[in-house]
């Protein structure tokens, strides 16, 4: 595990997060920070490949 990698985390959690990015995500232009959006998006489709690998 590296230092970016949380440690095991429940279903409910994964949902948290992906919950918090789709509101970040929501209106992009206001986070005024494209590397920021970027690494949003990029986390976004983590989270829903790690849904789709458990589910």
């Amino acid at each position: 595990m590296d230092a970016n990698t949380p440690g095991p985390t429940t279903p409910d959690f994964r949902t948290a997060r992906l919950l918090a990015v789709e509101v970040l995500l929501a209106d992009p232009e206001a986070l005024a920070d494209d590397v920021l959006e970027s690494c949003l998006y990029i986390l976004r489709d983590r989270l829903h490949g790690i849904e789709n690998e458990d589910g």
